[in-house]
């Protein structure tokens, strides 16, 4: 969103956390009635400089009135997003995941693991876990894991022949992109805090054999 609070995207994702209508509603938050891409943009007839007639698409911004449409009160898009990711990293259990499912969509997220590892079955509206306790199992030992979901994706694209399925996998391997730089981020700000307080420990240290005069 650039930190825009009235950050529309060419797809319909809303505000500071990109809330797309079907997420908005999920968490509980209004959307304006026109939900459809379509309604998002509009048409405007210009004369270019030969004076010929020339057809622009433009956002349609009237319809993101924060009374129809929550995702532009700040406050309550903020809440919206962060109530999304706790719910699907309790459901997922991995922060990255937890992310994926925020960008790809929970479902898709379900159908992708289950092609990766295929000991667990999916099903139902959403393609929740039928068995959530081997899922479970399987990620705190590790066997579920981000890296070989990664590298499966690799495979999958390099392997597809389909054009429009190949964009699909391109999308989708985006967002694991985009949820493994947050996870290299975070934890280079953790190593970087880490090695702070080390430093103010040792500063600390010797400021104090300096004025104690300890040995």
């Amino acid at each position: 969103s650039g930190f825009k609070k009235d950050k529309v995207s060419p797809v319909g994702a809303v505000g500071y956390m990109q809330l797309m209508p079907s997420s908005a509603l999920e968490a509980g938050i209004k959307v304006s009635d026109k939900i459809g891409r379509k309604y998002y943009w509009g048409k405007i007839v210009k004369k270019n400089e030969k004076g010929e007639e020339e057809t622009e698409n433009y956002l349609n911004r009237s319809l993101f009135d924060s009374k129809k449409d929550e995702r532009l009160v700040p406050e309550k898009n903020i809440e919206a997003g962060s109530r999304l990711l706790k719910k699907y990293k309790k459901r997922f259990l991995l922060d990255s995941l937890a992310r994926v499912a925020y960008n790809e969509g929970p479902g898709k997220l379900a159908k992708r693991i289950s092609a990766a590892f295929p000991q667990i079955v999916v099903g139902g509206k959403y393609g929740t876990f039928v068995d959530k306790e081997l899922y479970k199992s399987l990620v705190e030992n590790g066997t579920i894991n981000f890296a070989d979901l990664y590298n499966f994706a690799d495979k999958q694209i390099a392997d597809e022949q389909d054009v429009d399925k190949q964009k699909e996998l391109q999308k989708y391997k985006e967002a694991l992109d985009y949820a493994l730089n947050v996870e290299v981020f975070y934890r280079r700000i953790a190593e970087i805090e880490a090695g702070r307080g080390e430093t103010m420990k040792i500063a600390k240290a010797e400021d104090g054999e300096k004025e104690y005069g300890m040995d």
